[in-house]
Order: structure tokens, then sequence, then C-alpha cells
């Protein structure tokens, strides 16, 4: 399985169809890349974006776990 799917794996339990236009675009925007092109290095910049973006609309615990559960991906 590709960072990509195990990262998208994660994101769609809570925001579900949204996911992969989430992920899209904090790649773009963080990475400057798409998100075919994630790598190990790219996940601790990705989480902390994950949590930043979406904290607010569902919650700081629950962005905490998604950022927690992206960053045991390696």
């Amino acid at each position: 399985m590709s960072l990509r799917d195990e990262i998208l794996a994660i994101l769609r339990q809570d925001l579900g169809p949204a996911a992969p236009i989430f992920l899209e675009k904090c790649c773009e925007r963080q990475l400057r890349r798409t998100s075919q092109e994630i790598t190990s290095g790219d996940i601790d910049l990705l989480a902390d974006c994950f949590y930043h973006r979406i904290a607010t609309s569902i919650g700081e615990q629950k962005a905490e776990q998604i950022r927690d559960h992206v960053r045991t991906i390696r």
C-alpha cells in the first residue's frame, strides 16, 4: 500500500469522500507536489497540516488523533 493510500485510509474515517480532495490541497500548499509524490520525509509536515486545517471544524481532540495516527506511518 502506498503512503498516499495509507493516509487516505486514515482521513476517510473522519472526512469521508472529501479526504482525497483535502489531501491534494494539503500536498499542494505544504509540499508543492501531488499526493502521488509523498515520501516518508513528508509525513510530519502533512500530519501538522492536517491538524491545523481541521481542528476548528471537527475538534482539536479528533484532529490530534488524526495527526498522531498519520505520524505512525513510515
